[in-house]
């Protein structure tokens, strides 16, 4: 019941890399930066070794049941490191996805709108409703959105006029909601329903 040398002591040096890899991230002491596709390399070729290991295919030996628990025990630790790399994977995306949206709602975007779709400010936004039909949505106090054209609050569902610089001042659910096809000029952050 022996096993090569050389093949126990490089699966065990694998993992402790691994392993100490993780607790550096875990502690917070050092950011570790990493490709995803790096880091599924080295699992399947740690999964490789461990199963060649357990079916005895290249060792030339059989391994004994303490070896084989210590296996199953870094088979699933390897499965929490993979479950914390998906989790860090779906963060990376979140991160990405917020940095894009804060930098789209600095400038001023044209965006083509179907009928029937709410535009909601999440912050204070600016819209200018260049075609199509589009009436306002107001919150819950009744409160409109500013006509910075015509110097007036549109309330809750007034149509609204087209090349009119209108200002929302809240992120409170209001906005705009479309009859038609529309055409917005749209500056500032907000979401569609």
């Amino acid at each position: 019941m022996k096993l090569k040398t050389n093949t126990v002591l490089t699966v065990i040096f694998a993992i402790v890399i691994l392993l100490a890899g993780y607790a550096r991230i875990a502690a917070g002491s050092d950011i570790v930066l990493a490709s995803v596709d790096y880091v599924d390399s080295k699992f399947n070729e740690l999964n490789v070794r461990i199963s060649q290991i357990s079916s005895g295919g290249t060792t030339g030996g059989t391994v004994d049941s303490n070896t084989l628990t210590r296996i199953n025990n870094l088979e699933v630790q390897t499965g929490a490191l993979q479950n914390d790399v998906d989790d860090s994977k779906k963060r990376v995306d979140f991160m990405d996805n917020t940095v894009r949206n804060l930098s789209d709602g600095t400038v001023w975007q044209v965006v083509k709108v179907d009928p029937g779709i709410r535009v909601l400010a999440s912050d204070t936004g600016e819209v200018i409703l260049r075609s199509g039909t589009a009436r306002v949505i107001g919150n819950e106090h009744n409160e409109g959105i500013s006509d910075l054209t015509s110097g007036r609050e549109l309330k809750n569902g007034e149509l609204i006029e087209k090349d009119h610089h209108l200002l929302i001042p809240r992120g409170d659910g209001r906005g705009i909601i479309t009859e038609t096809v529309c055409y917005i000029i749209y500056n500032g952050l907000y979401y569609m329903q």
